[in-house]
């Protein structure tokens, strides 16, 4: 017998991006495992952190086409929204998305017997259409936190006390729900750590992994080129990175951020004044050299190459790809980029960007500039990373020339771990997930 589940995911094909991935894995691999899903989305328009990817929609044909809110979702001014934000109210993209989910479901429920819940956040206001199908049908509900809502050491707050309602509303939303995935062991320690009153529920780790079958199509050996390629894939934060250090004195007052946080390093930022660093030793590295950006640019990202003086040929900007250029082009860089945002020596970073177990799976060396945390702990295992700090421009300058004189020479310079990377696996993950969704409908036939 399969069981129905219900899928409440805002992000999902044509809307491309690294949240999306995570959730038609799922879908793609849950049907050997007895699960039947039903997907509710938003309608299908891109933006900033969501481009289009129409090429991600091959990858979910067999199954039945999702239920989509028809009317769009207008963003207010941005007078109202930074009010709203300051008020810490209900936003009206909450109230939109809450009312759209909301009756699209109740349809589908007149129609089908559905065994389970399951929302995919951000949006976070996801965990309210869980918390009253809960209440009003008495249809269990599962919490996958992509990102740690108020736990999440990246997100700025007006002040502390919004950072505290937000994590009274977490609590108060997560309560009702019958199992809570955090995609970290970092975030799920954290979890627990807030609320212990959780102590009982059932709180699992799934984290963010790779494709096997997305790669295997594709080979990085021995690709020769004229020039070191650089890669790095996603998004940059470099607008935000900025905004912080120049309001740094007003959240250490408001307590809106983490003390000692910075986002900046989560970007081309350092690495950029690495390569000037680095081409001071030898100006025939200009002509051996490339960086790669694969995303969608804004134009802080752009101005940050403008003024690095670096020459504008070393600098490739494709703008947004495809996933399968995006993999293409992991398995095909020299060295793999993965910045993070710092952190005080004594925290540990809840996150693990998405692109890190991607980067694993290729096999390609990883210039890792990541703080204390589960990333960190990945990488130094998978036998591909050399990890620097984020903001630690000389260890960059070091990784890039010894990576670089590798390829110069043709050596092998890394081993990979492959016992460790498999772990990471989509369908592997998948079938932790369907083991996780049986517990809980086991318990729900029980009571």
């Amino acid at each position: 017998m399969h069981h129905k589940i219900l899928f409440l995911v805002y992000y999902f094909p044509p809307i491309g991006g690294g949240g999306v991935q995570r959730t038609i894995k799922f879908l793609k691999y849950l049907p050997e495992f007895g699960f039947s899903p039903v997907v509710v989305t938003g309608p299908s328009i891109g933006g900033q952190w969501s481009p289009l990817d129409k090429t991600l929609s091959d990858q979910l044909k067999l199954m039945p086409p999702p239920f989509r809110i028809q009317n769009s979702y207008k963003e207010p001014s941005r007078i109202v929204h930074k009010l709203r934000k300051l008020l810490a109210l209900k936003t009206p993209f909450a109230e939109w998305w809450f009312k759209g989910s909301v009756g699209l479901i109740k349809e589908i429920l007149s129609r089908e017997k559905i065994d389970l819940i399951y929302c995919s956040m951000s949006p976070f206001a996801s965990a309210l259409i869980g918390n009253y199908f809960r209440k009003e049908y008495g249809i269990r509900w599962i919490a996958d936190l992509r990102d740690p809502w108020a736990l999440d050491e990246m997100q700025i707050y007006p002040s502390f006390l919004h950072r505290k309602v937000e994590l009274k509303k977490m609590r108060k939303l997560l309560w009702s729900a019958s199992g809570i995935i955090m995609n970290t062991p970092e975030a799920a320690k954290r979890l627990n750590q807030a609320f212990p009153e959780f102590q009982d529920k059932r709180i699992i780790c799934i984290t963010n992994g790779y494709d096997s079958e997305d790669f295997v199509s594709l080979s990085s050996v021995n690709r020769r080129r004229d020039k070191f390629r650089i890669v790095h894939t996603g998004s940059l934060h470099t607008r935000l990175g900025l905004q912080l250090r120049r309001r740094r004195m007003l959240y250490n007052i408001t307590g809106g951020s983490i003390a000692g946080l910075d986002i900046l390093s989560r970007s081309h930022f350092f690495i950029l004044q690495a390569i000037e660093k680095w081409l001071k030793f030898s100006q025939e590295l200009l002509e051996k050299i490339e960086l790669v950006l694969v995303g969608a640019l804004s134009y802080t990202d752009k101005r940050i190459i403008w003024e690095s003086g670096l020459p504008h040929k070393l600098v490739k900007s494709p703008g947004y790809l495809s996933y399968s250029q995006n993999i293409s082009l992991m398995m095909d860089a020299d060295l793999l980029f993965l910045p993070m945002h710092n952190l005080p020596n004594s925290v540990r970073a809840t996150i693990v960007p998405g692109k890190t177990y991607e980067y694993m799976a290729t096999g390609n060396p990883i210039l890792a500039a990541v703080p204390e945390g589960d990333a960190k702990d990945f990488l130094q295992k998978c036998g591909t990373a050399f990890i620097c700090k984020p903001n630690d421009v000389r260890g960059m300058v070091e990784i890039m020339e010894k990576t670089f004189q590798a390829w110069v020479h043709g050596k092998k310079i890394v081993e990979p771990n492959w016992h460790f990377i498999k772990q990471f696996s989509r369908k592997r993950l998948t079938a932790k997930l369907a083991g996780f969704l049986d517990s809980i409908l086991e318990e729900n036939y029980e009571n």
